[in-house]
């Protein structure tokens, strides 16, 4: 385990800052991230299309928090919550997508046949339900991240699914180390 983590989670245990319990349970998406993306950020996607259930049983999560509820979570919780919230969509929205083919004559020229890019509108489509309204990942983005937690190096871990992004990581973001993985993040950009 990395020292700098084992330290940060001691020193939050010994100063009361990790709650006894989360808010809310990522779970069922690292299991997800740990089976199906591998070191280097690649996501087996035709394989969670095949087992959607991990990612079905995330997302209806997602879809159920009490957004009253949430108002009272913590800013580690919130912004864990969002970070995962972005990537599992952007998954979710691929998988529908999956195998995906050539778009517009456009997207054609400019794009590699099998890119993100291929799908229209990508950014702006609404894949599922958060907090049982919905959301559109450049709502994510820009409205809530952005926005409302003010956090410059959200880029290095929203991961838009293509070569110059960000790598996805093979586990989920949680309270206790959303931090320590952004700054892990910059340092590789």
């Amino acid at each position: 385990m990395n020292l700098k983590y084992s330290l940060f989670c001691l020193l939050s245990f010994l100063s009361g800052t990790l709650p006894a319990q989360y808010s809310f349970n990522h779970q069922p998406f690292d299991s997800l991230l740990q089976t199906y993306v591998n070191e280097q950020g690649l996501v087996e996607y035709k394989a969670i299309k095949e087992q959607h259930d991990l990612l079905g049983k995330y997302l209806d999560l997602l879809e159920k928090v009490d957004p009253l509820k949430f108002e009272n979570w913590s800013k580690a919780e919130k912004l864990a919550f969002w970070i995962n919230a972005y990537n599992a969509i952007t998954i979710e929205g691929i998988i529908r997508h999956y195998p995906i083919d050539y778009g517009n004559l456009v997207s054609r020229v400019r794009f590699p046949k099998n890119s993100i890019r291929q799908i229209g509108g990508f950014w702006d489509h609404v894949f599922i339900k958060v907090m049982g309204r919905d959301i559109t990942l450049n709502q994510i983005e820009h409205e809530i991240l952005r926005e409302k937690f003010k956090e410059p190096r959200i880029h290095a871990v929203l991961v838009c699914a293509a070569i110059g992004c960000p790598l996805l990581e093979n586990r989920a973001f949680f309270p206790e180390n959303w931090n320590l993985v952004l700054i892990r993040q910059i340092k590789i950009l």
